[in-house]
Formats: structure tokens, sequence, C-alpha cells
């Protein structure tokens, strides 16, 4: 394979914009070790990337750190935290999650007990059908 004709095929910009497939990503990966100039064009192209991003980026308005850092600062003087006694007692939600947990297992119990039924009843039914076998 022509090193040139693989890094003029476009892998390397699908490799660094995420747009391969992992197929490719491995044999471009494999490839690398094996061509430096492979390596060099990945380079290459994710300077220019950077690059670009650079030109085309906006500054920040002028003291908007310090807004920022003073909005936080603020926020974080108004969030007191509340304090949690870990002292052995009942809890308000203990009675919820006893509630909750018995739900569980008795909804679990009825569906046991329906399918329970169900099967004495297919079984009865095939009895009594000519020429059915009992399960």
């Amino acid at each position: 394979m022509n090193i040139h004709e693989y890094i003029s095929s476009g892998i390397i910009e699908s490799y660094v914009l995420g747009l391969a497939s992992p197929e490719e990503r491995t044999e471009f990966e494999k490839m690398c070790a094996s061509y430096p100039e492979l390596v060099n064009a990945r380079n290459s192209f994710e300077l220019a990337i950077e690059k670009q991003a650079f030109q085309n980026s906006v500054p920040p308005p002028v003291g908007s750190k310090e807004k920022t850092w003073a909005a936080i600062q603020q926020s974080a003087t108004k969030n007191t935290s509340k304090i949690i006694s870990m002292e052995p007692g009942k809890s308000k939600s203990s009675g919820l999650r006893w509630f909750a947990a018995a739900s569980v297992v008795l909804f679990f119990c009825l569906q046991a007990i329906s399918l329970i039924r169900f099967i004495i009843r297919t079984r009865n039914y095939r009895q009594k059908l000519p020429g059915m076998t009992a399960l």
C-alpha cells in the first residue's frame, strides 16, 4: 500500500474527528506504528484544527471572570448545608420503606399464585381433552 495514497484517502481526518469505524481506528493505529510520516500527518492535522479553533475564538467580555467568582462566592454563602444526625433511632421514612418493601413482596407472591393457578387450570383442561397428554 502506498502511504501517500493512504494519507490522502481522508482516514486521518476521520480518525481525528472520531468518524472512523472501530476497524478503521484499529488499522490506522497499527499503520501509525509502522509509518512515522502517518503520525506526522495526524499531528499536523490536529495542530491545524487547534490553530483554526484559536483563530475563530471569541474573547470573553471584560470583567466576566470577576463577575463569575462573585456569583460563586455569593452562592456558596447562601447554600448552608443541613446537618444530619447519625444517631440511632427511627427516621421519618422508615415506615414508608417497610411499606414499599411489603408491597413488592406482596406483588411477587400474587404473581406466583396467579402462575400456579394458571398451570393447574391448563393441566386440568388438557386432561379433559381427548388425545392430549398432560404436562
